[in-house]
């Protein structure tokens, strides 16, 4: 009985240590993904007012269709 409790405290310990890291992971990239929205809208507002910066982005055929996504690019035309 003793051992089976140890080895229940023991496996509930990995456990909390799993959720912990998880629970990190998935923080950071939430943060990433705002920090990313952020760029891509001044970006977005930026080629608006630059016709160098709009025609660069048309270049390396980058369009930015709604702010709140990522940009996008064909992967066949590939450029970066």
């Amino acid at each position: 009985m003793v051992v089976t409790r140890v080895l229940l405290l023991r496996d509930l310990e990995m456990n909390r240590a799993v959720l912990i890291q998880s629970q990190t992971i998935m923080a950071k990239g939430q943060s990433s993904e705002q920090v990313l929205s952020q760029i891509i809208n001044r970006v977005a507002q930026a080629s608006e007012r630059e016709p160098d910066l709009r025609d660069l982005l048309k270049q390396y055929h980058i369009h930015i269709k709604d702010r709140t996504l990522p940009l996008t690019a064909p992967a066949a035309k590939g450029g970066y």
